[in-house]
């Protein structure tokens, strides 16, 4: 059974299957020539005690999409027998689970130990390192959950909590991704671990996962929780490690969901480990002292919540060009509209953010701990811009200038104002020009007063501009055009850049490239504006950024693309994590300037927040 067992490993692993539409399994007993007919059942096989000691041969054919794929194993008759006994006491139990209707002891995943679990679901997907459902509930939680109030604190539907628990038992995939209830899914996921028979974390380690608590330094407490981790069965670490990581993105939007780390604590605590129950009962344990342990393992917990990120091995270090994908650390939540404007504090303390609605949410730059919103009440918000302590917001009503610091309206310009670019040309002090609607405005960056004002030929909205020290680049509609920095004057257009809308341009060294509906990209020398190289994406791109050589690219498909610059070579998808249009793309640093992240904002109104990795961005 363990060899077929281990055949079936190697097979799903070079046909890259998920699985075997169909298995037709021959055993066949030889002592004689290969060539001499075999008439008789299996069952008289085993039943047959006259065999002699010659070898016997067993053939297990495989057939799949007309293909057939066969091992061969020989061995003395009593292991021969033996293993086509439990071959067919396997088989009979299939075909009674397939015409009656019945689960399969193998498919059973609540009640039952991980490990053993495990070792049924690695036979059909052995790269997979949690159970399926696990790992499908997870991130459906992680796309869809984070702004549920009351997440895995309230309770659902008992009877639809069953018929989930019922369908995830039978073994069938099951698309979460249909349900619309995210307590549902949170039910099924405490209700899970709620019936392990052994905890995630042992109980041979409850003792010492509860002295933890004891220890007076930090640094001692993660120590010892890391060294608890790493003498788990595998596929616990594998598992204690994504359910922490959740509930870390959980806790960090706490300020919408009202479940802090201390919260989730206090219901899994119990859950995930404890002391066999009838001793402690047959122990007549004193109810404080039960208590006392209670609230020792939930501060324990907690802990483990607020520190997952040093508790399990590291990533392996990114090469110099950066060749490995971004890690994705944090999800946000908060806004209830699109969002397609976010820009960093002058002193990189703070990302302002804003959505369609017109609320602007603040968060911290090194934490992105929430830190408040303001509601200027003054349209959509499209664009935003820091200088010196002040942010400039360009809304669908007016262009406002606030105090970074207090959050007050410093001073208004009237008129609907789109996008926003500061422009530093070294030899006159520093402008904000604002695109708008036919018109890009020109503001002193120091007086916050009017200097100019550029007229287009039509009425085309000029969504985003881009700068060096000589030039200024922007869209409008379907064109690109060209102005000089220092005295406004425009030098060059270019009418039809693409089929459809224009939706973002940025620079890149001697390069600009601009993105649009018509589901592709295109590069233009910046003096010139001739069309070099052009890349085609199977959906319509939102927005650009630019990381070192990197150019990571929104598309309406909810996938970041992350392409190398100077090959065009797409490096990386990073996809499952926003659930609508990636809108915009932006890099932040720490204020101490020591990290640089990568944040994007989505239609569906989250952010989520990337480690870029690169160490010659750095």
């Amino acid at each position: 059974k363990d060899s077929f067992a281990n055949h079936q490993k190697q097979q799903n692993k070079t046909q890259h299957s998920k699985e075997l539409a169909r298995r037709v399994i021959s055993m066949n007993a030889d002592r004689s020539a290969r060539n001499k007919p075999k008439t008789e059942s299996l069952a008289a096989f085993v039943q047959d005690k006259t065999l002699d000691n010659r070898p016997v041969k067993i053939s297990l054919l495989v057939e799949h999409n007309d293909k057939t794929y066969e091992h061969v194993l020989e061995g003395p008759p009593a292991a021969m027998r033996s293993m086509v006994t439990k071959q067919l006491k396997l088989t009979k139990k299939y075909q009674t689970s397939k015409h009656n209707g019945k689960i399969l002891k193998e498919h059973i995943a609540f009640g039952v130990s991980l490990r053993k679990y495990m070792q049924y679901q690695q036979l059909k997907y052995p790269t997979v390192k949690i159970p399926i459902f696990l790992r499908d509930a997870f991130s459906y939680l992680l796309r869809k959950g984070l702004a549920e109030e009351g997440l895995f604190r309230t309770d659902g539907s008992k009877a639809e909590l069953r018929q989930l628990r019922d369908q995830i038992n039978t073994g069938e995939h099951i698309s979460l991704e249909d349900i619309k209830d995210v307590v549902l899914v949170a039910d099924v996921v405490k209700q899970y671990f709620q019936e392990l028979p052994e905890p995630l974390i042992l109980e041979k380690f409850f003792d010492t996962f509860l002295a933890i608590d004891d220890l007076d330094q930090r640094a001692f407490q993660i120590e010892t929780l890391r060294k608890i981790i790493g003498v788990l069965p595998q596929v616990h670490q594998e598992v204690l490690q994504e359910l922490l990581i959740l509930f870390y993105q959980v806790s960090l939007n706490s300020a919408v969901n009202c479940m802090s780390t201390e919260n989730l604590a206090i219901i899994f605590s119990p859950i995930i480990t404890w002391k066999d129950r009838n001793e402690a009962g047959q122990a007549g344990e004193n109810v404080l002292n039960l208590i006392k342990e209670a609230n020792k393992i939930a501060k324990v917990l907690a802990l483990a919540i607020k520190e997952v990120h040093q508790l399990f091995p590291a990533p392996e270090g990114v090469e110099e060009d950066g060749c490995k994908p971004p890690e994705f650390t944090k999800k946000l939540v908060g806004h209830h509209a699109a969002i397609q404007a976010l820009a960093p504090t002058a002193d990189n303390s703070s990302v302002w953010t804003g959505d369609h609605l017109g609320v602007i949410r603040i968060w911290n730059a090194e934490t992105c701990a929430f830190k408040r919103d303001l509601k200027p009440n003054r349209g959509m918000i499209f664009g935003m811009v820091a200088k010196d302590k002040s942010m400039w917001v360009a809304t669908s009503n007016a262009l406002l200038i606030i105090d970074s610091e207090t959050g007050e309206i410093q001073q208004t310009h009237e008129g609907p104002h789109l996008s926003l670019r500061l422009v530093n040309t070294g030899t006159s002090p520093e402008t904000i020009w604002a695109g708008g609607v036919g018109t890009v405005s020109i503001y002193n960056a120091e007086t916050r007063e009017p200097r100019q004002k550029l007229s287009l030929a039509n009425d085309s909205k000029i969504k985003s501009l881009v700068s060096d020290s000589n030039n200024v680049w922007g869209i409008a509609s379907k064109d690109i055009i060209l102005w000089n920095a220092n005295t406004g004057e425009k030098e060059k257009e270019v009418r039809e850049a693409h089929n459809a809308i224009i939706n973002d341009i940025i620079l890149l060294g001697d390069t600009i490239w601009t993105c649009a509906g018509d589901v592709g990209i295109k590069i233009w020398n910046k003096k010139t504006l001739n069309n070099e190289l052009q890349l085609s994406q199977g959906s319509e791109v939102l927005c650009l950024g630019s990381f070192g050589s990197h150019v990571w690219s929104g598309s309406q498909d909810e996938t970041i693309r992350i392409w190398e610059s100077s090959t065009l070579e797409l490096l990386h998808q990073l996809e499952g994590f926003h659930v609508d249009g990636v809108s915009k793309i932006s890099s932040v640093w720490t204020d101490r300037k020591t990290k640089c992240w990568a944040w994007s904002t989505s239609l569906d109104s989250s952010i989520c927040v990337w480690d870029t990795a690169y160490k010659s961005f750095r």
